[in-house]
């Protein structure tokens, strides 16, 4: 297949990496960097290890080829492609690598290909970790003292040197480790020795202090940079994960400290030359030695679902272009992030992935876990969500008992529901001072969660009729569901169902808070535009691939037909996927108080639930109610045409 128009083909190079799941959703950076390439008027031919060619053929009508990462493969697509450019956007991944040892060895330029590498620094492919430690020393932040481990003999004597644990262990294969307990230490330096004895090691102090945040900045072809995203961490920083419950934007640290890690990060992006893509820098804040560190510096986008939320953009996409030389100030990002001035901030908790963990398992170990993100326009919005979606949904619940003599045994621990035993803990009377003296988290997070409970408390001692106005909006603010008042106020009348909070409320003229992102213009609702609106819980392991490409591909043709899309997803996951197909998504969890808000306020023309049987069935009853037109989603079938030489339709 030559190019359709006589443009530039640009072969992009997936991971490489094995898939997560045998669905599509596996790589929906990879997507999103074609569809950038095509957004720019360029040909387009994806590399990839994931099958996905019977369903994203048919969505951005490119070529897509499922092979093994080698030469031979890369000869079988130029007997059949025009490749004038080669981009493997996915810095260190097998993919990545493929692409640079090809060009070692003189492979593009033999079949006049040129390689697009701006999305890391120029020399920065090998020897990394020294290089970046350069950079930090040119600019005023402090950075860890560090040192090479050039043998498992050398080990300890290096270790005593720059001061003892807790580490950082890092390497070009095995990346960045956090160590705190020797014994692991020891374990980790054999494995990088018995896997490559060539490859450098080194080991550097793990900073401690009261917060890390995080500053993810792009920057152009022409020196032009921007601040994209910013983070914190809610747990502090004593506990032996890299994994950590983040919020975005920042929210705790003062206008001052704001702009300093700002112009700290800028000054460090500028010493990247010839380098148009993202970075990613974390500091370490100690508040007693009033000190900012430099914790880590990346190129990854590995935290890209955070981020591209926070865009509200594909990250991927943005790097895609930028790497093609389009500039910052065209692609319309870059904002200032400051509390109050974002639509709504961002909440990431690493949960132990289903089957990886059991209820002995109080801190999941690196690898096993998966980020779970939720939204919301205020942290109490945010805990109730996750209280009311995440937990409910795992596998494995670590509960405790509630008196504070089983809750204070937990406090020093780091797990994956702290946030619901400090819950608890409120419930049973423990103060926020008592907790932030045992547990170091920053009262900003406590009092958050305190003003649930009280709230909670406060409830009990009314009745439906008695709740005026102001105490209606207060609820639905700090993210109290219909359900969950429902069940609270049921204590003293048990026939009390979600369905009459909903026409109390109603009387008062409260609204359901909601958090979206429009890509309409103005982001009006259109009068007189058809509206579909879908309904989805996302795209697990569980789900079968044909009900989720005929959900994806519906939405695509009705689009085409002149329809806005509507999505509504409490996965965020799926949200940047749905980024290039849908005119609005609201993210969401799908339950009824929601659900009835959403469709008031936009007015579908037709709704389609794309959820398992059972949740399903709930919908459809509650949604015929009120006469909403709910439609099937037709199935779909792709056959195996490979045998006929035929294309899948």
């Amino acid at each position: 297949m030559k190019p359709k128009n006589g443009q530039e083909g640009i072969l992009i190079i997936g991971r490489g990496d094995p898939p997560v799941t045998s669905s599509y959703i596996s790589n929906i950076d990879e997507i999103q960097c074609c569809k950038a390439v095509l957004e720019e008027d360029r040909d387009v031919v994806l590399m990839t290890t994931l099958d996905t060619q019977k369903g994203m053929n048919s969505i951005l009508n490119i070529s897509s080829y499922t092979v093994s990462f080698s030469s031979e493969s890369i000869d079988t697509i130029l007997e059949k492609e025009k490749i004038d450019f080669v981009f493997a956007p996915f810095i260190d991944s097998e993919g990545w690598k493929m692409v640079r040892e090809l060009d070692k060895k003189g492979y593009w330029a033999e079949h006049n290909i040129s390689v697009i590498n701006a999305n890391l620094p120029e020399g920065y492919e090998n020897n990394r970790f020294l290089k970046l430690r350069t950079a930090i020393s040119e600019t005023s932040s402090i950075q860890s003292r560090y040192a090479e481990i050039s043998s498992v003999h050398d080990a300890e004597k290096v270790l005593n040197t720059i001061g003892g644990l807790p580490v950082i262990l890092h390497s070009e294969k095995f990346g960045r480790t956090r160590i705190m307990q020797l014994e692991n230490y020891k374990q980790e330096v054999k494995k990088h020795f018995k896997s490559s004895s060539w490859e450098k090691l080194f080991v550097e102090t793990s900073p401690m202090g009261d917060k890390e945040v995080a500053i993810g900045i792009l920057k152009d072809q022409e020196g032009d940079t921007a601040i994209v995203f910013t983070s914190e961490n809610v747990l502090p920083l004593y506990n032996s994960s890299d994994e950590l419950v983040t919020i975005s934007p920042i929210q705790t640290l003062s206008r001052d400290d704001r702009q300093a890690l700002f112009h700290a990060a800028l000054n460090i992006v500028q010493k990247f030359e010839q380098f148009a893509g993202f970075c990613f820098i974390k500091f370490i804040l100690n508040s007693r030695e009033h000190t900012m560190q430099v914790s880590s510096i990346s190129f990854h986008a590995r935290q890209s679902a955070m981020v591209s939320l926070s865009l509200g953009a594909s990250l991927y996409s943005i790097i895609t272009k930028l790497a093609m030389g389009r500039r910052i100030i065209d692609l319309g990002v870059g904002k200032e992030f400051e509390p109050g001035c974002n639509d709504h901030i961002l909440l990431s908790i690493p949960y132990p992935k289903r089957g990886r963990y059991t209820s002995k398992d109080l801190a999941p170990k690196r690898g096993l876990v998966e980020e779970r993100m939720y939204s919301g326009q205020n942290f109490c919005e945010i805990l109730q969500k996750v209280w009311q979606t995440g937990i409910s949904n795992c596998e494995h619940r670590n509960m405790l008992k509630a008196d504070r003599l089983a809750i204070s045994s937990f406090y020093q621990n780091f797990y994956w529901d702290q946030l619901h035993h400090l819950y608890q803990a409120f419930k049973t009377g423990v103060t926020v001072e008592e907790l932030t003296k045992a547990t170091s988290i920053g009262s900003w997070f406590l009092n958050y969660i305190k003003i649930i409970v009280d709230l909670e408390w406060l409830l009990q001692q009314e009745s439906l009729s008695t709740i005026t106005k102001r105490e209606w909006k207060n609820l639905k603010i700090c993210g109290f569901s219909d359900r969950k008042i429902a069940g609270i106020l049921s204590l003293k009348n048990s026939r009390l169902r979600e369905k009459d909070v909903l026409k109390e409320r109603n009387k008062y003229q409260v609204e359901e808070p909601l958090t979206f992102v429009d890509f309409r213009p103005s982001g009006q609702i259109s009068e007189h535009k058809k509206t579909i609106m879908i309904l989805t819980s996302g795209y697990r392991e569980s789900r079968k691939s044909a009900s989720q490409m005929s959900t994806l591909l519906l939405a695509n043709e009705a689009r085409r037909m002149g329809y806005n899309i509507i999505l509504v997803t409490a996965d965020t996951q799926a949200c940047l996927l749905w980024v290039s197909f849908a005119d609005c998504i609201y993210m969401e969890p799908l339950k009824w108080d929601k659900i009835h808000a959403i469709y008031h306020r936009e007015e579908p023309s037709g709704i389609f639930i794309d959820l398992e049987d059972t949740d399903q069935k709930v919908l459809r009853n509650q949604l015929k109610e009120i006469k909403a037109p709910v439609v099937k989603i037709p199935g779909l079938f792709f056959p195996d045409n490979r045998k006929h030489n035929r294309s899948n339709k």
